[in-house]
């Protein structure tokens, strides 16, 4: 699902490509704009060429965005792709990759005038599956761990000091995640044990679920119990992470790796 700033449907390139970037820019919030490009060919009201977006380098912070139901003017892309290596989101640094070919999508517009383009369900072409793959190093997901936990433990008086991930995957749509943190309260200190699973369904989009946190340390575990009920809030938490791109698109074989210090998540788009 794609934002363009409103008005009529575009039908040049450089229109195209124009108000698809300034659509991203209201949407995605890059702290640099520079870093999203856009490039577009083939443009015309019934059919598009080829639409490239790359994110590559840029910091984002995406607003929420109610995208019109189906329907609409319909159009066909003969190739939509999206790059973005890498790209950091929301402070999670991540690489993107996702190609859809031969899509059926439609023009339509929302509430407040601007112009979408929305994916239909399709069936691509035999032999031309689309593709879309999240990456993440584990070491940029302790960092973000740190980042989100340490102002938390932070009022309750303790400091959390270190992060270890560990994520079990084995190729299928679930991961089973592991958190170990050194806390520190005083001259004390101690570890503290998060679990939890993430699953990712056929809209991409990844579901937290079975969070718990606990501690050996009866201390800890007493300055833990307002963090456990905090942790409750992210219970059945969902990251999108590729809705945008996929769309209404049907997705098939959702697949989690975890390997070589990197977790990623892939799916074929269509049949």
């Amino acid at each position: 699902m794609l934002p363009f700033s409103p008005g009529p449907v575009p039908t040049t390139d450089d229109e195209l490509t124009d108000r698809l970037t300034s659509g991203l820019l209201t949407l995605l919030r890059p702290e640099d704009p520079a870093r999203v490009q856009v490039s577009c060919t083939g443009a015309a009201a019934e059919h598009l060429g080829t639409m490239h977006i790359d994110l590559s380098g840029a910091d984002l912070d995406p607003v929420a965005a109610e995208v019109p139901a189906a329907g609409g003017t319909p159009v066909t892309v003969d190739r939509l792709s999206l790059t973005a290596d890498p790209v950091t989101v929301r402070g999670v640094r991540l690489r993107v990759r996702g190609e859809l070919p031969e899509l059926p999508a439609a023009w339509t517009t929302d509430g407040a005038g601007i112009l979408w383009l929305r994916p239909q369900e399709h069936t691509p072409v035999a032999g031309s599956p689309g593709q879309v793959q999240v990456t993440a190093e584990v070491a940029d997901l302790e960092q973000a761990i740190l980042d989100i936990g340490s102002p938390l433990l932070a009022e309750r008086g303790l400091t959390l000091t270190s992060v270890r991930l560990q994520v079990d995957a084995d190729g299928s749509a679930v991961a089973r995640v592991q958190v170990q943190a050194q806390v520190r309260r005083g001259i004390l200190s101690a570890t503290v044990d998060g679990r939890g699973t993430a699953s990712v369904d056929e809209s991409m989009v990844l579901t937290l679920s079975d969070l718990t946190v606990t501690s050996d340390n009866a201390l800890m575990s007493m300055g833990l119990a307002v963090l456990g009920r905090r942790l409750q809030a992210w219970e059945g938490r969902q990251i999108h992470l590729g809705t945008h791109l996929v769309g209404a698109l049907a997705v098939r074989e959702v697949s989690v790796h975890s390997t070589a210090g990197e977790v990623s998540v892939a799916a074929r788009v269509g049949q």
